[in-house]
């Protein structure tokens, strides 16, 4: 038998933030930019005031 734990909503947000910069850092193409970005607004249904998240997004945006 699997026993699955349930993450706390803050540690589930810091681990998509660590994957939403992987993927942005990783591949230069348009797709991973889209793909981070897609993963920061996951953290934001989340956390809708995680502002890591905001702050990466913004700055994914921007860049």
């Amino acid at each position: 038998m699997v026993s699955l734990k349930i993450l706390p909503r803050r540690q589930m947000a810091k681990l998509y933030i660590k994957l939403g910069r992987e993927i942005s850092y990783g591949e230069s193409g348009d797709g991973s930019k889209q793909e981070a970005a897609a993963v920061f607004r996951a953290v934001l249904q989340i956390n809708l005031e995680n502002t890591e998240a905001q702050y990466a997004l913004k700055n994914l945006i921007a860049s």
